[in-house]
């Protein structure tokens, strides 16, 4: 049996926090989701300063890794589903993209929203 990296041991305690939330107080594990939400959109704000900085450790795709981190907590939960969770996801995926944006070129995210809100309507 392979040891555990200490990354997938804090993982997997916080998979087994939040389903103990989820099952005993849905408001509870709500406030603490937002909690990670913030936390993860500071991230990518952070990522994406790092970008125009030049000083990032990591490419622009550092900045998207943090929604794929988010995700793959969401589907450990089985929760990728829940109301809650999916918004928060999809606002988490609109920041990385306009962060992405703000280092790039701003007028693409815009234009993207733009046309997505036309098309919405």
């Amino acid at each position: 049996m392979a040891n555990k990296s200490s990354s997938q041991r804090r993982f997997e305690k916080l998979v087994a926090e939040l389903r103990e939330l989820v099952a005993a107080s849905p408001s509870e594990f709500r406030r603490v989701w937002a909690i990670h939400l913030h936390s993860w959109i500071a991230d990518v704000h952070r990522h994406a300063r790092a970008q125009r900085m030049e000083a990032a450790s990591a490419p622009i795709p550092g900045i998207f890794s943090v929604l794929e981190r988010a995700t793959r907590l969401a589907r450990a939960l089985d929760m990728q589903s829940n109301k809650f969770v999916a918004q928060s996801l999809v606002s988490l995926e609109h920041e990385c993209a306009s962060s992405v944006a703000t280092v790039t070129d701003p007028n693409l995210y815009r234009f993207r929203s733009s046309l997505y809100g036309s098309l919405r309507h």
